[in-house]
């Protein structure tokens, strides 16, 4: 006999409109079809989880996330000398030591010009950044990259867009080495290429040992018959 529950006691069936989500961004009400706002602060996505109490709006701090930035700087300095260490293994011609690939040009090319562009400045940039060096990372006397961790944190602080322009710019490292990289990987990429030759060369020698096998069978049988 309650009136409120007239609406399921009938045929147990109650509608609600559809409405989209809505939220006041520094007092500019905002909506969304869906409870997660992509358009309303710019770069930044967040999603409504619950209806804020009326006099205790949320507090949205957005701030750069510096650790990370510096976590993946460090990642590439470790990439970049991972790559050395395997060139240089590859490459080394010591006595009782040579490498898979030593001599080879295109390993030598490769590896040079990678620390060529590691150590060139980038154009276009005006400010006292804009190398690897300006913002701590240097070369050491093995020819690996090191990190001054006093001068990147500096520079993380209070030149934060340097870092940006440094690796990501039109002329940044990682362009440079991306487009450079990018001739000697993948589909007729410049390695493949090399590959290829390689395995032409050896099959090459091959035949030639095998024939060569075959040459001196030969001798032995004529030299036994005549001798």
């Amino acid at each position: 006999n309650d009136a409120s529950l007239d609406s399921i006691s009938t045929n147990l069936i109650t509608q609600q409109t559809a409405n989209g989500a809505t939220a006041y961004v520094d007092g500019i009400l905002v909506t969304s079809d869906t409870n997660t706002f992509t358009d309303a602060i710019q770069d930044i996505a967040f999603t409504a989880v619950k209806v804020t109490d009326v006099g205790s709006p949320i507090t949205l701090d957005v701030s750069v996330d510096k650790d990370t930035v510096k976590d993946t700087i460090t990642s590439f300095v470790t990439a970049v000398n991972a790559f050395q260490t395997l060139s240089q293994d590859l490459g080394k011609s010591t006595v009782g030591a040579v490498g898979a690939l030593a001599g080879d040009i295109t390993l030598r090319l490769l590896s040079r010009n990678i620390t060529t562009k590691l150590q060139e400045s980038v154009s276009g940039l005006t400010s006292n950044f804009n190398s690897l060096n300006s913002i701590g990372i240097t070369f050491d006397k093995l020819g690996k990259l090191q990190i001054d961790d006093t001068a990147l944190d500096a520079v993380l602080s209070s030149n934060f867009d340097s870092i940006a322009d440094v690796f990501a710019s039109t002329s940044g490292v990682s362009v440079k080495l991306q487009d450079y990289i990018g001739n000697y990987i993948g589909s007729a990429g410049l390695i493949e290429i090399r590959e290829t030759s390689l395995n032409d060369q050896k099959r090459r020698l091959e035949t030639d040992r095998l024939n060569f096998d075959y040459r001196m069978t030969q001798l032995e049988t004529q030299l036994r018959s005549k001798f």
